[in-house]
């Protein structure tokens, strides 16, 4: 039998916001301010030069999708602005950060800037952006380098975003940008994770300290309804169900427009990304429905929904 893991060692940002990207903006947009009104103490300061750039790269890879798909009306950031951005700002913050551990012209600083600035100045925005992700990797891999391959990172990705943007065309474009909105909500969550690690340090002694900094709410609500995007053709965890009784009692609601016929299937499995078993239940669109596990048979840990059509839609779920 598989031991599950402890309970501390799962990141509850990524679980919450599963399929969830409303909810991963408010808490981003919440644990900063939080962050802001604080930050008069150091240590809190840096929390919050870290985290800005990662929940910035999150806001646009959001309004750059919700522009393609018509529902965003602000200015989004353009790639040349981002680029002037990298310029003046961020290349120079980059570089002070790594020449700090290794001199300018050492082997190690050599590796990580081979041929200096002229990856980010020259070629075509494809090459440029891909300069800023080599960097970002080559960072990650070093420890002392982490917390920059963060901002580094971050910034490729709203880079990226706002490329696929710019070149927008359909739906194949709203896929790419729904790939990216999805990878800045993973470093999202993982920065708002590492954030309330360093928070669980700094207040050991009075760790009920830590949900000032968090909105609570959000991460343990089960009385109101949550709306969770599907893509098409697709399998989408929505949590983990390891107690007996876990899904009594909560509701689920298709909500794919009546003319598109597209059912959900609702079942348990065996892993996150498992298919449809045939143990479980179907929605059709419209439709709403109270959970019961004798519906269900057997009782695996994840509790999955699978749309088998060609078009992405939305479901919303209540009690979780």
């Amino acid at each position: 039998m598989a031991t599950l893991p402890y309970r501390f060692f799962i990141n509850p940002f990524l679980s919450v916001t599963t399929g969830n990207y409303k909810r991963a903006l408010s808490l981003g947009v919440d644990h900063k301010a939080k962050l802001v009104a604080n930050q008069i103490d150091p240590e809190i300061a840096a929390l919050v030069f870290s985290f800005d750039p990662v929940l910035q790269s999150y806001l646009n890879a959001d309004q750059n999708l919700n522009s393609v798909l018509g529902t965003y009306k602000g200015k989004t950031q353009t790639v040349e602005e981002l680029f002037e951005l990298m310029n003046k700002e961020k290349l120079p913050f980059w570089e002070g950060q790594v020449f700090f551990y290794y001199p300018k012209g050492s082997s190690n600083a050599t590796t990580l800037f081979p041929q200096g600035r002229k990856p980010f100045h020259n070629g075509t925005y494809e090459q440029q952006i891909q300069a800023i992700k080599v960097l970002g990797d080559k960072c990650a891999l070093d420890p002392n380098l982490l917390a920059v391959s963060v901002n580094i990172l971050a910034f490729h990705t709203q880079t990226l975003s706002a490329r696929a943007l710019q070149q927008s065309d359909g739906e194949g474009a709203a896929e790419t940008l729904r790939s990216l909105r999805e990878t800045a909500r993973i470093l999202l969550c993982q920065e708002m994770y590492g954030n309330m690690g360093a928070l669980m340090r700094k207040y050991r002694a009075n760790p009920v300290t830590v949900s000032n900094y968090f909105d609570i709410t959000l991460l343990r609500s089960k009385n109101s309804w949550e709306e969770f995007e599907i893509n098409s053709n697709s399998v989408l965890n929505v949590k983990n169900n390891n107690v007996p009784g876990d899904l009594n009692g909560i509701k689920i609601r298709n909500l794919f427009p009546a003319a598109s016929a597209v059912i959900l299937y609702i079942y348990t499995s065996t892993s996150e990304t498992g298919v449809w078993n045939g143990q479980g239940i179907t929605l059709a669109p419209g439709e709403e429905k109270e959970l019961d596990e004798n519906d269900f048979g057997q009782i695996n840990p994840f509790f999955n929904v699978q749309n088998q059509s060609g078009f992405p839609g939305d479901f919303e779920v209540k009690g979780l």
